[in-house]
């Protein structure tokens, strides 16, 4: 039996869970982020949901910041938005404001 969480994460129990590996974006400085907890806010769906899409390929890929902390670039989840409005149908047309 393993004697600390490092050994769980190492592999060596039969019960620890693998890792998954997403491919991440580079950090631009010069781009608006925001963290999971907005993300979901966004597109109105839950952590675990976010996450399958993105090992799918289906949602945007987060910018990891530091080993326990990934953010998403705003214009990523706005265009993810979009191009799934524009997909289903929704009547959403780019450029018109209700004015």
């Amino acid at each position: 039996m393993p004697s600390t969480k490092l050994e769980l994460l190492r592999g060596h129990h039969p019960m620890a869970a693998s890792a998954i590996n997403f491919h991440h974006k580079p950090f631009d400085p010069s781009k608006k982020h925001i963290r999971i907890k907005e993300v979901r806010e966004m597109v109105w769906r839950s952590t675990s949901w976010i996450y399958a899409e993105m090992k799918k390929g289906s949602f945007p890929a987060s910018v990891k910041i530091s080993p326990c902390l990934c953010v998403w670039r705003v214009e990523d989840v706005e265009n993810y938005l979009i191009e799934t409005a524009k997909r289903i149908g929704s009547g959403v047309v780019e450029g018109v404001t209700n004015e």
